[in-house]
């Protein structure tokens, strides 16, 4: 294995339309491949049939691109968001990590905007149960076991903790070892990140124990037709608002409906396991911008006695 510094310099003059940008440091890294550090975030970029001065080239070509994995066997280049010190590196080999210490952009690479993560675990975020979107928020009851409950050191922070050793469980109308159909449902939490944002995606990570499948906030939609009339059992509803206080936030008037749909959870049973799941742009009532969002989970995937997940996290656009 070997570890060194490579200095990559280009002056563009006349070409730079073609290449958007002066001059670019980078460290090499052989016998190495990157890993991001949050798991949800997918490369930014993923190229075949390349090589390692093409990989260079088009990490420092593409605005987002931090660092980059070269695979010499499949000739494949990979560019991630992450700068290397945020994720972690780990022995590979035939392999080149390319990270971008230093790049002098043109103007032309100034815009556009990164898939990024929009929630934290620093942000205000509050557990609710017995809320449906549009109506009012009801508070979840701490280390409570019983109905509208949430057992002790796995309240609703967890689900935005990063942590995927650890999960929030919400009984909803349920409680401890009552297994039913509803326990769980219409449970969730409004969070308050720090920018504004427009949310795109959903993040979920599926907690580790193994026989408690049924616990998954899933997506199923079930219509039953009587007499002309369809009833849709839809899994999740998103809201946003532009308020930022709590006492605010509890009203449902202060929501706007972004999503109606689907987790994304449905074929996904592995355990303490992430999948990011882009919002259906046909589900989808609203793209703007907002401040605050809400989650509520409208139905699992069976008989249980709560909701569970190791992480519920929001993914998007950051708005300047």
């Amino acid at each position: 294995m070997q570890l060194f510094i490579f200095l990559f310099i280009i002056i563009t003059g006349i070409d730079c339309d073609i290449l958007p940008f002066r001059s670019a440091y980078f460290r090499i890294l052989r016998e190495y491949h990157f890993e991001q550090a949050n798991p949800c975030l997918p490369p930014v970029d993923i190229l075949t049939d390349t090589n390692q001065y093409e990989c260079q080239i088009a990490c420092i070509r593409n605005k987002f691109c931090r660092t980059a994995t070269f695979y010499q066997i499949t000739n494949q280049c990979n560019l991630f968001s992450e700068r290397i010190e945020d994720g972690r590196i780990k022995p590979m080999n035939s392999t080149i990590v390319i990270s971008l210490i230093k790049r002098h952009l043109s103007a032309e690479m100034t815009n556009n905007y990164l898939l990024t993560q929009i929630t934290s675990p620093n942000d205000s975020i509050h557990g609710i149960w017995n809320t449906t979107a549009g109506q009012d928020s009801s508070s979840i009851n701490l280390s409570d076991y019983g109905e509208g409950g949430s057992p002790p050191y796995q309240d609703v922070s967890k689900a935005i903790d990063n942590d995927i050793l650890t999960k929030h469980v919400s009984y909803g109308d349920g409680r401890n070892i009552y297994h039913s159909i509803t326990a769980g449902h219409n449970t969730g939490f409004y969070i308050i990140p720090t920018q504004l944002s427009i949310l795109t995606h959903l993040c979920w990570a599926t907690s580790s124990e193994l026989n408690e499948t049924a616990r998954d906030p899933i997506s199923s939609k079930f219509e039953i037709d009587n007499n002309n009339f369809s009833y849709s059992i839809i899994l999740v509803t998103i809201e946003g608002s532009n308020e930022t206080s709590t006492s605010k936030l509890n009203f449902g008037s202060s929501w706007s409906l972004i999503y109606n749909g689907t987790s994304g959870l449905d074929d996904h049973l592995d355990r303490s396991a992430y999948k990011l799941v882009p919002l259906d742009p046909l589900l989808r009532t609203s793209t703007i911008p907002f401040r605050s969002y809400r989650l509520l989970v409208v139905q699992k995937r069976g008989l249980e006695d709560s909701v569970q997940y190791s992480e519920a996290q929001l993914f998007g656009y950051i708005v300047d």
